[in-house]
């Protein structure tokens, strides 16, 4: 019984371990430089997320675009090829 108790705080302990990385900035007096350096932390954590976002996004949608196009090129190759297999005909 012991064991499966302390087993289940462990396991607790290390969860609230890993899911809190946020950075707390409250326990820092609010003009110290350790203020400042926790902000500008969390500044530039959020500025690298978005650029990361940003250029997933980007290459998603040149993707997209792409594969669009490319269909399109097929089609207009296979329509000139019907079209010249017709004026050959006449």
């Amino acid at each position: 019984m012991i064991k499966i108790i302390f087993l289940v705080l462990f396991t607790f302990t290390l969860n609230h371990y890993a899911i809190s990385n946020e950075t707390n900035c409250d326990e820092f007096k609010k003009y110290s430089s350790e203020y400042f350096n926790c902000k500008t932390e969390i500044i530039k954590d959020k500025a690298i997320s978005f650029g990361k976002n940003f250029v997933e996004d980007t290459k998603e949608y040149q993707k997209k675009n792409y594969e669009d196009g490319k269909k399109q090129i097929e089609n207009t190759k296979k329509q000139i090829e019907k079209t010249g297999e017709k004026v050959l005909k006449k």
